[in-house]
């Protein structure tokens, strides 16, 4: 039996991306497109790839940079975009799962959140909510409930917010620990995971625009295994990517897998830099703020002067982080621009794209060195992380370092604070690890 499928695409083309001008017969071609529920990502993602196969005789490097990125979006952010082609557009419906002892409502936002309701009279609570995921890879998740920026946390008495951040994977279902208020037995119950219609972004970097057309109608032919059964691109719709007097506010999320710490800042808008320099780590923002503070009423090329006088850790140089008596001191750090994300001496670890950065190591090179008390005491020592970031131009004749305004309301220079407001809660599972873990 053929497979039902409704897709509505809206196409966008960037015309200037971050990466520079494309070449002149190459674009980014974003798709964005709604789906039938029984479209998950896993399977968008391979119906993409075939057609790029097809239209490139095997190779998709023949039709594209490189593999295509397939995200999930929300359906908040579906709306936006969808706003676009027409602002009259009416914003997708929540999804949602009524039961006599519950409510599992989608949440109306930029990220994956939902609120679950129980019922009854008391009130339960929620001890703990183990969610399931689609595909064999995909561990289960058992949660229980926080504050603050915790995955799972309680707004009101009996009412929790989910917010799922991971887009690479699929929620199918979850199990919920309940108890009435003041104890009792805990009971539990198998909840069903609200379904509707999926919606995705897909992007095409350096995509061949002569095939525009055929990749039109090669994503719903008989060409390739699992095609789309309906597939139109709204036309004559152009997204043009500007920016015009903008701030240098954006951001990079810091990652943490073992001991390593994936370290990033983003590019200039508007200016060029070969390296940047971060005094990390910094454990306040009043140490950020001193540490600015330092290099009040200096020129460019005396700001490089300085970093260079205190013996930074150089592109080559190991990063180990460790705590002393005196907490953990700050380093000069040279952060190398990074494109593909990948470090040139070690390419297994993937790095933020068109970004500066590196892998700190946190206590020893070795991940197995690094002690379960050694990576508690770390943790303590630094509740907060902050840095100051020095941007430098350097083209082998001219070297220094370059302005550039951090907030709306801030003043332009050389040096700023950056806070990294994630690293409270990477950390957290370092503060419980147990002795010879």
């Amino acid at each position: 039996m053929d497979r039902l499928l409704r897709a509505i695409p809206l196409m966008l083309t960037a015309l200037v991306g971050a990466d520079g001008p494309t070449r002149a017969a190459d674009e980014t071609f974003i798709i964005v497109i709604r789906t039938g529920a029984d479209q998950t990502l896993a399977q968008m993602s391979e119906v993409v790839d075939a057609t790029l196969r097809k239209l490139g005789n095997g190779d998709i490097l023949k039709v594209v940079k490189k593999a295509p990125d397939v995200q999930a979006l929300t359906p908040a952010e579906y709306g936006a975009y969808a706003r676009i082609e027409n602002p009259r557009a009416i914003a997708p419906k929540m999804t949602a799962v009524k039961k006599d002892r519950y409510e599992f409502v989608q949440v109306d936002g930029a990220v994956p959140t939902w609120q679950l309701q129980l019922k009854g009279s008391p009130i339960p609570t929620l001890n703990e909510m183990t969610v399931t995921f689609a595909g064999a890879k995909n561990a289960a998740e058992t949660l229980k409930p926080g504050k603050g920026d915790d995955p799972l946390r309680a707004v009101l008495p009996g009412t929790y917010l989910l917010r799922l951040a991971d887009r690479t994977k699929t929620p199918t279902g979850f199990t919920m620990k309940t108890q009435d208020v003041g104890g009792g037995a805990v009971a539990d119950t198998v909840g069903e995971w609200p379904t509707g219609d999926n919606f995705y972004l897909i992007r095409l970097e350096g995509f061949t625009a002569a095939l525009r057309q055929q990749f039109e109608e090669t994503i719903k032919s008989p060409k390739i295994p699992n095609a789309l059964e309906t597939f139109a691109v709204k036309k004559g719709v152009t997204l043009a990517i500007a920016e015009g007097n903008a701030t240098d506010d954006e951001q990079v999320a810091l990652r943490l897998d073992k001991n390593r710490l994936y370290l990033s800042v983003p590019r200039l808008r508007q200016k060029e830099a070969l390296r940047a320099w971060v005094l990390f780590p910094l454990p306040s923002a009043d140490a950020a703020k001193a540490a600015v503070a330092e290099f009040k009423g200096l020129t460019g090329r005396q700001v490089g002067d300085k970093i260079r006088n205190a013996k930074p850790l150089m592109a080559t140089d190991p990063v180990v982080l460790m705590a002393g008596e005196k907490g953990v001191p700050p380093r000069w750090i040279e952060l190398p621009w990074v494109p593909d994300g990948l470090l040139v001496d070690d390419p297994r670890l993937p790095l933020a794209r068109n970004a500066y950065g590196r892998v700190v190591r946190l206590i020893a090179s070795d991940a197995e060195k690094a002690t379960p008390a050694e990576l508690r005491k770390l943790a303590t020592a630094l509740p907060a992380l902050h840095a100051a970031v020095v941007y430098e131009f350097d083209d082998g004749t001219n070297r220094s370092a370059q302005s550039y305004k951090r907030q709306p309301t801030s003043p332009r220079q050389f040096v700023n604070e950056f806070d990294f407001p994630e690293w409270p809660q990477l950390v957290k599972p370092l503060l419980s690890l147990a002795p010879g873990r």
